[in-house]
């Protein structure tokens, strides 16, 4: 399957949404897609079909280089692969107009990854 992603303003928040698989070889396409936007951001999983260690550490370098990351909607096979990689806490709940209950910041306490 092919992976792909836009990214929009929803309510003046960055939203990054990713569909299809996120493996080791397409992560670079990630990776290199958003090399030139700076700041905050939420990625929106909820199209993400599949995500292996290319994908987890293709989003590690993202929180890095953001400062944090928040993601949602993961599917639960996605969900599962973040929650044994141990990014469980990077992921939010959804209001009703689709943004995260939190703005997006690092999260407290939990270290950076590098990857």
């Amino acid at each position: 399957m092919n992976f792909g992603f836009s990214v929009e303003e929803r309510n003046g928040v960055r939203v990054i949404r990713l569909w299809g698989e996120l493996d080791l070889a397409t992560a670079d396409k990630l990776t290199e897609g958003l090399s030139n936007l700076d700041g905050s951001a939420v990625l929106d999983l909820s199209e993400l079909t599949f995500i292996d260690s290319s994908g987890i550490s293709a989003l590690v370098h993202q929180y890095n280089r953001r400062g944090g990351l928040v993601l949602i909607g993961p599917r639960p096979n996605v969900a599962r692969v973040l929650r044994i990689a141990g990014l469980e806490d990077w992921v939010r709940r959804l209001q009703p107009t689709g943004i995260p209950d939190e703005a997006p910041r690092p999260v407290a306490g939990k270290p950076a990854v590098s990857g």
